[in-house]
């Protein structure tokens, strides 16, 4: 697979470009939040969805100063198992503005929160593929492993078409989102007709 990115409509570019990769097998026997590879036929859109509520008291919450950034998610504490609030089948994630899903009463609620969400990704010819994405702040969109497209940071929300390049067959897919300052917004859609997303388990 060969994965390339263009940031559209903001100030900076992200362009990544990975080696060729085959398509990804099944999952094995150990638990997979992407669930098991799907039979396609019949296979609701959605995606699985992992929703963490981040403590008023937290560092990365309304910081005064981030010149830079953290662009790898995976030295992110974010998604930790102390601050996951529930689970749940998304049928859409194209939610708009002002949308705040998490609200246990504690400090700060419902302003600060993380969503790590998992799907498959089936591609039925090489081609580029069309997702409108809009995130108010943190977004980085992974599929096969790897990142396709990433807009870290504290950002107001507006929505842009972003146009991947991948080769025909079926990979995991999965989403990283985090709400850390002011007004809310997010939205992720697919355009293209020539692939498909669903999440098997449901």
């Amino acid at each position: 697979m060969m994965v390339f990115a263009l940031l559209l409509g903001c100030s900076e570019y992200v362009a990544i470009k990975q080696k060729e990769t085959e398509p990804v097998e099944p999952p094995g026997e150990n638990f997979d939040p992407f669930g098991e590879a799907p039979e396609w036929e019949g296979c609701p859109y959605g995606f699985f969805g992992r929703y963490y509520n981040l403590p008023m008291q937290h560092e990365a919450v309304e910081p005064e100063f981030e010149p830079y950034p953290q662009e790898d998610p995976t030295l992110l504490d974010w998604w930790n198992e102390d601050y996951l609030s529930f689970e749940r089948y998304d049928p859409s994630l194209d939610f708009g503005q002002n949308w705040w899903p998490i609200d246990e009463g504690f400090e700060g609620d419902p302003s600060y929160f993380a969503v790590k969400w998992t799907a498959w990704i089936r591609v039925f010819e090489t081609t580029e593929v069309e997702f409108v994405i809009g995130a108010a702040d943190d977004f980085w969109l992974y599929i096969d492993e790897t990142p396709v497209y990433v807009q870290a940071g504290i950002h107001d929300f507006g929505s842009t078409v972003t146009r991947v390049p991948l080769d025909d067959g079926q990979y995991p897919l999965e989403i990283l989102y985090a709400h850390r300052s002011g007004e809310n917004g997010m939205r992720f859609r697919m355009l293209s007709e020539n692939a498909a997303i669903c999440y098997p388990e449901f």
